[in-house]
């Protein structure tokens, strides 16, 4: 931005990634003044993450920007599978019907075999490059709040009891400058400085599971040739040479990463040079490509949390990688960054907005309540992508590749007292042996054949890394936080590892198609839809009290029992398609009846999760 910052501001986004610029995004539709923070001058092009799930798409539903990520993104029969492999050259074609046939196919798993479910939500996953997904947001943030992103300037954060006091320092010619504001998100990423400079530490939940390197190549050969393979999101190839994933980032463009594990103190990142990786690619794929490689990127494979998710003064919060760090087997990381904003944005606008009506002092229990809902959240998703980790050496193991023995290997070596030459030779040879067993699994003797009944049975038995986590996406049940007393025993509704919409405090609101009410044109919309729309009506984030059926009887009496800690909320009776003696604002819609009871009424809150739910029969609603 060629502008100078401005003095004051109302709150700061540091870090400029996806959660940041969802946070922009969301604070611009809640009209709130800000400023988002960059340091890079330029975003990076090094692919990261890539999933984006089904609930991340209806955040960017509500932001109305879900149109343009889908047709940025790659169509769903690219990214649809999971395919194992011991090369890629020797694939089935994507037009055989006897898959089986091929010996390099191990086994493919089709993550969409009835396609999207359009009975669970209006959206549905997508598959896009964090940096290409970047930069469309950016150019969004661009449009629709001119000024406010700064690129090229460093923050340092200095919160004191009457706000924060915001250094930046520009990367390009040294200039600083002093930025006033009420509340500071940090979204600067796994080594966040401002989360450093607010002394919050962070608690390690997993030891480093694995060293890896990201080769980010391009080859349009290779994109030519999976399109004529079967085509899939990720390849896990186990080959004599080594074992690796490519991670399918755009067949259009001929945009590939390779995952490719490596052992320090045995191997190092050095050891790996672009001629070395370019010869990997080759070998996995199963003949020479050409390949351009753009960056080699060593990283480690491990979880921790931040200890705290606010800063001890209440006016600095962390989300994303600042804070947390997933494991990326489900895909997890940069969708919860985005969850974590969704959740924290409107909390800051409403009280923001509170602040100016009423006056008084910034703390508030309604910010409290992030950490309070997050941290579990963001913790359960660590454990899961711990077990999911797990899984994706269960085929290695299966062919006789255990990782983990060769990680109890080198810890081995490592403390045995020889010469450190020797000790490389032993593992070196070792490991060779190991990567041997690929022999073994294609020889028609009885070790082959047990490996391959072994292989089988993990497909047919679907123990193998899912792409979708329909619980974790759009299960999330908040248990504390914002939302009405649990009753002990109340928890969400699920089966067989299917989600089963349901009415329940702490819950994303089932999906189901409404209609508004009255006469000429009348719009349709999802039950997701509501608290947007009420929202923009309102000028602010607002609840909604949807009121179902004949329950309008009780308006004044209903309304009179909400706790003013969910003030300002507005009144929608939802009818039924036959009518009924209340006039509706919305009716459901014939056939889009949703798969659970309706209560009588429930309170959404802006963020599309239920405050509390009055059932039918029930006892009338109670505070936070």
């Amino acid at each position: 931005m060629n502008a100078a910052p401005p003095d004051q501001t109302d709150v700061v986004v540091i870090g400029g990634g996806p959660a940041g610029l969802i946070a922009s995004l969301l604070l611009d539709q809640w009209q709130v003044e800000h400023i988002l923070v960059e340091a890079q001058a330029q975003p990076g092009d090094h692919p990261q993450a890539h999933f984006i799930n089904c609930r991340t798409m209806e955040i960017f539903r509500e932001l109305e920007i879900d149109g343009e990520i889908r047709q940025a993104a790659a169509p769903l029969d690219e990214w649809r599978r999971y395919v194992y492999g011991t090369n890629l050259v020797g694939l089935p074609r994507s037009d055989s019907s006897h898959n089986a046939a091929s010996s390099a196919l191990l086994g493919q798993v089709d993550h969409f075999p009835s396609g999207p479910d359009h009975g669970i939500s209006p959206a549905w996953e997508c598959n896009l490059s964090q940096h290409v997904l970047v930069n469309l947001l950016r150019e969004v943030a661009v449009r629709r709040c001119p000024g406010v992103l700064l690129d090229g300037w460093r923050a340092e954060v200095h919160e004191n009891r009457k706000g924060v006091n915001v250094l930046l320092k520009s990367t390009t010619n040294g200039q600083s400058h002093n930025l006033r504001c009420r509340y500071v998100i940090c979204a600067d990423g796994a080594h966040s400085t401002s989360r450093k400079a607010l002394g919050i530490g962070r608690i390690r939940r997993t030891p480093t599971l694995q060293d890896l390197l990201n080769i980010h190549f391009f080859s349009p050969e290779l994109a030519k040739l999976l399109r004529r393979r079967l085509m899939a999101m990720l390849y896990f190839i186990y080959a004599p040479q080594g074992i690796g994933v490519f991670v399918t980032h755009s067949l259009e463009r001929g945009e590939f990463v390779l995952q490719l594990p490596f052992f320090p103190p045995f191997e190092n990142p050095e050891d790996f040079d672009q001629r070395t990786c370019a010869a990997m690619i080759d070998h996995l794929v199963g003949r020479p490509v050409e390949s351009q490689i753009r960056s080699i990127r060593p990283w480690r494979l491990e979880a921790w949390v931040a200890e705290r998710f606010r800063s001890r003064r209440g006016r600095c919060f962390l989300i994303g990688d600042a804070a947390h760090q997933l494991l990326p087997a489900g895909g997890f990381g940069m969708n919860a960054g985005i969850a974590d904003a969704h959740n924290l944005v409107w909390k800051l606008a409403r009280r923001l907005k509170a602040q100016r009506r009423q006056g008084g002092s910034d703390a508030d229990s309604l910010l409290a309540t992030y950490e309070a809902e997050r941290r579990p959240v963001n913790e359960a998703l660590i454990a899961l992508s711990r077990k999911n980790f797990e899984k994706t050496l269960e085929v290695a193991a299966a062919i006789g590749l255990d990782w983990r023995a060769a990680r109890w290997l080198r810890d081995v070596l490592h403390r045995l007292p020889l010469p450190a030459a020797a000790r490389k030779r032993i593992f070196d040879t070792i490991l060779l042996l190991g990567r041997k067993q690929v022999h073994l699994l294609q020889s028609d003797n009885a070790i082959g054949r047990f490996r391959r009944r072994r292989v089988r049975a993990l497909f047919e038995t679907s123990r193998t890394l899912p792409m979708r986590f329909q619980r974790e996406d759009l299960g999330t049940v908040y248990h504390c936080g914002w939302l009405q007393p649990r009753a002990d025993g109340d928890r969400q509704h699920r089966a067989g590892g299917i989600l089963l919409p349901t009415f329940e405090a702490g819950a994303r609101i089932p999906h189901f198609r409404l209609q508004e009410s009255g006469s000429g044109e009348r719009r349709q919309i999802s039950s997701l839809d509501l608290a947007p729309i009420m929202g923009r009506e309102h000028g602010e984030p607002i609840h909604v009290l949807m009121v179902f059926g004949q329950a309008a009887e009780p308006f004044p009496e209903l309304a009179g029992q909400i706790p003013t800690q969910f003030e300002p909320f507005k009144v929608v009776h939802i009818g039924n398609a036959a009518g009924g003696r209340w006039p509706a604002d919305f009716t459901i819609a014939d056939d889009a009846s949703p798969a659970v009871s309706l209560p009588r009424a429930a309170l959404l809150r802006p963020d599309g999760h239920l405050a509390w739910v009055l059932p039918r029969g029930g006892p009338g609603p109670s505070g936070p």
